[in-house]
């Protein structure tokens, strides 16, 4: 259910991960996992996520460690894929996750915002529409 007035929508995403619980890795232990593979269990980073975002809001994200705001941002982004759910995106989306890669601690939110668009290619009326 996308509509036409949002520029980020998602509906019940759900994100799912694998984590296995390796031991050691001997050239042994290769050959055996081969026949008996490691243990591993799921992890569900989202769970029924829903957003909508449209021009002109600012959104932030908020909560603790491993509650699965990055995951979220880089599904937006394209980064990653969902396991199950509905997102669109209308409009180009930008991935700055690394706070301390490219920002200049001597320059304000904006104007780092700004050099990243415009290292990226994107002309000044670009990043500022």
């Amino acid at each position: 259910m996308v509509t036409d007035a949002c520029l980020v929508e998602v509906h019940n995403l759900h994100k799912q991960f694998v984590v296995r619980h390796e031991g050691r890795s001997s050239l042994k232990h290769v050959f055996v996992r081969l026949l008996r593979p490691y243990p591993h269990e799921p992890f569900w980073a989202l769970r029924g996520v829903d957003l909508q975002v449209r021009g002109g809001e600012i959104v932030g994200l908020i909560g603790v460690n491993g509650s699965g705001k990055s995951t979220l941002l880089r599904i937006i982004a394209g980064i990653y894929q969902p396991t199950t759910g509905d997102i669109a995106v209308r409009g180009h989306v930008g991935a700055l996750f690394e706070l301390e890669s490219g920002f200049n601690v001597e320059l304000t939110g904006f104007e780092n915002a700004l050099l990243s668009g415009l290292l990226m290619g994107y002309s000044r009326r670009q990043v500022m529409a």
